[in-house]
Formats: C-alpha cells, structure tokens, sequence
C-alpha cells in the first residue's frame, strides 16, 4: 500500500510536468520562474565537450585503449577524408551510421562498445603520423624462422586460424627458397609440392601471408607505444591533410543519348521476332550518330526508360553472348581501320566505347602493365570520377561494382586476354593498363596528367619496372623513341617479353644510353663485365614501349627488320636523334672523313629448330674456307670479301666460278633491310649514303654463314652535314668528328 501511494504521487507529478493537470495560467507561471536558470546552446556545448574529455580518460584506463583516438563526429569526418580508400567498402555506409550513432550515443553520455570501422581508422591514422614522422613504417626483423616463432609467442593467436599448419609450413619454405640460388624454380616448386608462382613469390621476396600478418601486428605495436610515449601526437591526429584527396577538376558528365534517338533505335529491333548482330550493331550505330556524342569517346542509353524490364533483359543477354560480332559489325559502320568500338550493357544501360588514338602517349605500350598509385586514395579519387561522369548516384562502393561490370565487358571484348573479375579492387593501389585508358578517355585527360600520382609502372607479379615513371608524349616522347630504337638494333637483343639485354664495350656510353631511359623514369643501369664487353639488361617497359612501336623482336641477323613502319615521317629531330645514336653503337668516323655502318644478314643456319631457307650448301662454305681468311677471336670465323668473291665468278675453274656465282645471287638477295631503311633516313635530311655488301663469314661452331652489309656517306660533304646537324652523341667520335670538320670548313 505504501509503495502504491509512492507511484500515485511520482506519476502526479509526471502528469503536472506534461501539462495534463496544470490549471490556466500555472504552466506560464512556472515556465518564468525556470527560463532564467536554462542554459545557452554555446554553454551547453562546452560542458557536452568537457564531460567527454573527462570520459575519454576514463575509458581508455578502463577499456586497454591507446591514448590515440578519434574523439569526436568532426574527427571521424576528417580521418576519413584521410583514408577515403575505406569508402569503397561494401559495409562503408552500414558502418558509418554505426560510427555517427557512436558519437550521438557520446553526447549523451551513453559509453557504448566503439564500431569497427572507427577502431580501423584510427589504426590507419596511426600508421599514417608514424610514417609522417619517420618516413617509414617500423622495421620489424624477419629474417629467420627464430624471428617468425618470436612473433607468434607474441601473438598467438595467429596459431589459432584453420590454416595455420599450411601458413607455417610457407613460411619456412620461404627462407629455404629465398637462399636456394642454383636450383631451377620448376624444380624447387616439384620438390616442395607448392606451385611455380609461390616459388616466384619466395625469390622475389614477396611473404607468405603468416608472416604479412605478424608483421603487421608487429608495427601496429610498436606504433602504439610509440604514441602513448609522445602525448603530442593527440594536438595534431589529424595532420596528413596534405594525404587527403583533393576534389578533381570534375568535366561535365558523360552525354548520354538523346532518348529520342534511342527510343527509334531500339523500337526498330523489336520489329523483327529475332535480334541478329548486324540488326543490333546498326542500332547502335544509330544511337551515336549524333553531332554532341561525337566528341566523347564514351557514350551511353538508358535502354530500360524506353523499353520494358523484359526486353531489356532480352537485349543483354543477346549482347553478351554475341558481343564479338556486334563489336565487329560496328566497328566495319564506323569506318575504323587501327581502332575496335566496344559495347557494354549493366543495369539497363547500354555503354559504347571506341579507344581514342594515343600513339603519341606511352599508353598503348603500357596497356598490359599495371599502374602502381601512391596510395588508395588516388584509387578513391578515380573511382569518384568514374561515377560523377556516368551520373551514377547510388553508393560509392554500388558504382564501383558498376563500373567494374561495365570494365569487364570492355576488356573481355578486345580479343586479348580474359577480363579480370575485379578491375578495380577496394584494396589494392593498382590498375591496369587497359583499365587507365578507359579512365583517360572518360576523363578527357592525358597519361601525363597522372605523373607524380603513380609510384611504378611494371608486370603483373610487382617486380622491377619503372619506379617514379615519368610520361613524356609528342614530339618529345618521338625523339626518344628515335634514339632508343638506334641503340636497339644495334647493341641489343629484344625479346617478345619486352626484355632487353644490352651489350656495350665502353662504360661511359652505357651512362649516356642511361640518361636517355632516365626520361622514362628513374632507371638505372647495372653493367655486368662479360668477356667482351659489359652486359645491361633495360627495363621491359621500355622493350615493350619499342615493339609497340613497331620493332621486331627476336635475332636480328635472322629476322633482317625494318625500321619501325613511318620511320620517315618522324619529325626531322627525331630523324636526327636516330643518327646521332647510330654511330656511337654500330658505326665509324675514319680518318678521311667518311662516316660508316654495318649490319649482318643471316644466309645460311645448320639448325632443325630454326625455319630458315636459303640456297647455301656445303660448296659455298668449302669456298670461303678456301679462299678467304681466318680470324681466331672469342668468335671463330672464316670470312671472304664480297670484291674476292665476285673476282672468283671469272675463276678458271668452273666449279669455283660457280659455286662463286651462287654465293654473290644469294648474297644480293638478302639485302640488309636495316641498312636500306637507315640509309633513306639520312638521305631524308640530305646526307647521301652508298650501300653494297662487304664481307661474307662462316662461323664454325655454330655452322652459319652471314653477310654484312656496309653504308658510306658518298662523300666528305655529306660527312661534314652530318656533323654539323646530327654530332655522335659519343664524347670521343664526337670529338674526332668535329676537329676534323675544323680542319674540312
């Protein structure tokens, strides 16, 4: 009874509060007596901000926390802008109404369990001020299986995930790999039972994921205690603003197609009960020809506005089952011949894409490379482009996995390689070649836009490649693809893989040839001493960068290439620069004045396993054994001059003057394709060059005969023009060449 009298009374005086019981005039009476002792909203905000500093204490003390955290909503907001990679997250959204919630529940008082995605934040945050103020992240040791058991006594909970056995056992496969020099990786790879790649892995230092994760834990460690030790780090949390990403010049959006057009285009398909490739090709050509749509390179139609859900659906299941063909009948209407329109459908629209021509960029020798960006923000920042010009307006994370779809398409329709399932992946700062053209075209931007964004340019596995590439294009990038193609086809030997090995008899040449690859990057070459000369192996890069321009990889002497296809309609530096390289590789300055080179022509090979014709028999060797000379070198070589072997057609004996006659219609049959090209070069900037074979040689060992093949400038003249407008870019011939033109002028 007593307690019921209590409750009666309490909730009296909760209805007088609410109003129900209060008489007139009493509510105003009360309100005037109480309004002079409320609070201001700026009083109310700062004992809010000083009751949270006096929790925040108490909580870490409480809680295990480190003394580094995100304190409030505004701080939240700028550790994102941050981190902004953490946006592209599938649960990004769900997690941040968690976070505002938290600090909500904050404001109030309320001291509730923190959310994932701030206990995240504030571990890359830590990371990012540790890396600020050190220039790095800790430098944990492991370099044993001592340090890796170190680190799990630490941390044992690593031992209990389900494949631990497996991670350890990587793990110690990976010190015995990382030091077995001799053995081939095919071999190691069958006598351990893992695969070729994760041998790959081991040699080129990359961890097994055990050791990724200890590591990580490791430095997260130390990270902390080095905050808790530097109770200044709390007054600038925040200070890698200069790390956020700036907003982007955004352009106006893609244009889509007018519905109009698109409406007659798509109607006319349905005419007919069945669709065809031509009939949906012709649709689409329809569509995009349109004055404004012309000067994008990707357009889209939002088909799904015009034509039911389930012709929709119709229309992109026949797209993706005949995209080849559509492709193929488009690209025949728009009348390219070096360009393949694209098409893509996701989510009711219909993508169109035809690549613009970068041939004066270094993006279609870098295609299949992958673009390595300073960080995930970069990565944010493209993907916020992609979306703002496809006016896509669902969550960042929803238009990443559009753009993928639509990227996928794209890719898988250029006839190459398979698409990758993921062009663009939340958690990783690279993009590959194909998909950074796709970004340059919808973005209107150059490859040269992006210098100082990207840290490398390499192959698929991460290795070697360019670091801090630079991207020259023009006339620019022209002029060096002149001089590099000279040292190329003179010096080297180019593989389809892009590989370059580079031989060279004089240190101080191969800096200069290092100076001409340092505009592509910071490169630098590692002469190895070889009998002979020094052996420099060039980035791949750079070989696929040339044969994307046109040179032919392989055995020169075999294969007798041309120059690259238009070596004449280089501009006249680029023809210059060529000329400028070509004698320091492969030529000579004499001292009567007269500038020359050679090249060698393959005429006859012993070898099954190489195709290669020819109308050389053993008569023709036993002729150059017989009349010619003999040269015992680090090559063995028998060898006979072009004027010894005509003279020998007027032989008096017949069987030498015929085998002598076969030998010099084989010879001029064979002409030297490099020497042709190059001699035109010049004659191209007026320089007058005679060419004509010079010596035939027989090589023992490897049982082939070649033969070479010499230009001479026809006269002094021509010498002196092409000192005075193309030098040797060779301290010592240059030299030469210019005291004699003293002494010529």
């Amino acid at each position: 009874m007593e307690f019921r009298e209590v409750d009666e009374h309490g909730n009296l005086e909760r209805r007088k509060l609410r109003n129900e019981l209060l008489k007139p005039g009493e509510r105003e009476e009360i309100v005037a007596e109480i309004e002079p002792n409320l609070l201001t909203e700026e009083e109310r905000k700062r004992i809010i901000r000083e009751s949270i500093e006096q929790i925040d204490p108490l909580r870490e003390k409480k809680n295990g926390h480190s003394s580094f955290e995100i304190r409030n909503r505004v701080q939240f907001q700028l550790v994102v802008q941050n981190h902004p990679e953490v946006q592209l997250h599938k649960s990004f959204e769900r997690n941040k109404a968690r976070a505002v919630a938290f600090f909500e529940g904050l404001k109030d008082g309320r001291d509730t369990a923190k959310p994932t995605l701030i206990e995240e934040l504030e571990k890359l945050e830590a990371r990012g001020l540790y890396k600020s103020e050190h220039g790095r992240l800790p430098d944990v040791r492991m370099e044993s299986m001592h340090d890796v058991d170190r680190l799990l006594l630490r941390y044992p909970e690593e031992r209990q995930k389900a494949r631990f056995d497996e991670d350890y056992r990587h793990c110690q496969l990976y010190f015995v790999v990382r030091d077995e020099h001799g053995a081939k990786g095919k071999d190691l790879a069958e006598q351990y039972d893992v695969s070729h790649t994760f041998i790959g892995y081991c040699r080129n230092g990359i961890e097994p994921r055990l050791m990724k994760n200890l590591r990580k834990k490791e430095e997260n460690r130390i990270i902390e205690k080095w905050i808790q030790a530097n109770p200044s780090v709390e007054s600038v949390r925040v200070i890698s603003k200069g790390k956020r990403t700036e907003s982007p010049d955004m352009k106006e959006p893609i244009i889509g197609i007018q519905s109009i057009r698109v409406r007659e285009s798509v109607e006319d398909l349905w005419r007919e009960p069945t669709l065809n490739p031509e009939r949906v090709a012709e649709a689409v050509w329809y569509m995009i020809q349109d004055e404004v749509c012309e000067k994008h390179p990707i357009r889209y139609a939002n088909i799904n506005a015009i034509i039911s859900r389930e012709k929709s659906t119709t229309l992109e299941d026949f797209i993706h089952s005949h995209r080849r063909a559509i492709e193929d009948n488009l690209t025949q209407k728009l009348g390219l011949e070096h360009n393949r329109a694209r098409i893509a459908y996701a989510e009711g629209r219909l993508y169109t894409w035809i690549p613009r021509d970068r041939s004066n960029e270094l993006v279609g020798a870098y295609e299949t490379e992958f673009y390595y960006f300073k960080d995930m923000g970069e990565i944010h920042r493209i993907v916020s482009e992609f979306r703002t010009r496809f006016g896509l307006e669902n969550s960042l994370h929803e238009s990443l996995e559009h753009i993928n779809e639509i990227l996928r398409q794209f890719q898988g329709g250029d006839g190459t390689t398979p698409a990758r399932r993921r062009p663009i992946r939340e958690q990783s700062s690279r993009l590959e070649g194909k998909v950074v053209r796709f970004y340059l075209d919808t973005t209107d931007r150059k490859l040269s836009d992006l210098q100082g964004n990207v840290m490398k340019v390499t192959g698929v596995n991460g290795q070697a490649g360019i670091e801090s590439p630079r991207f020259p294009e023009g006339e620019e990038l022209e002029i060096l693809k002149a001089r590099l193609a000279a040292i190329i086809v003179s010096d080297c030997h180019l593989r389809e893989s892009g590989r370059i090995t580079y031989y060279e008899e004089h240190i101080e040449r191969i800096y200069r040839v290092q100076d001409i690859l340092r505009n592509f990057g910071d490169i630098v070459l590692k002469p190895y001493l070889r009998p002979g000369s020094y052996e420099v192996h060039i980035p791949n890069q750079i070989g696929l960068m040339m044969i994307d321009e046109g040179m032919t990889p392989g055995n020169k002497t075999i294969e007798n290439p041309h120059l690259p296809e238009g070596f004449l309609s280089w501009s006249e530096p680029a023809r210059c620069a060529y000329l400028e390289e070509l004698i320091p590789e492969d030529g000579h300055f004499d001292s009567k004045g007269y500038f020359s080179w050679s090249r060698q022509v393959a005429l006859y090979i012993n070898d099954e396993s190489t195709e290669f014709s020819s109308g050389i028999g053993p008569d023709e060797i036993w002729l150059i054994n017989e009349f010619g000379g003999h040269t015992q070198g680090l090559v063995e070589q028998n060898w006979i001059s072009y004027k010894t072997l005509a003279d020998l057609q007027e032989n008096s004996d017949p069987r030498v003057a015929e085998i002598a006659a076969n030998l010099v219609s084989t010879v001029d049959a064979n002409r030297s394709n490099l020497v042709d090209d190059e001699s035109r070069l010049a004659r191209s900037l007026g320089i007058n060059i005679s060419v004509g074979p010079d010596l035939i040689r027989y090589y023992p060992a490897g049982k082939k005969v070649s033969a070479r093949w010499k230009a001479v400038t026809e006269s002094r003249q021509d010498s002196a023009r092409w000192i005075r407008i193309c030098p040797p870019n060779d301290r010592i011939k240059r030299n030469r060449a210019e005291r004699w033109l003293k002494s010529y002028e």
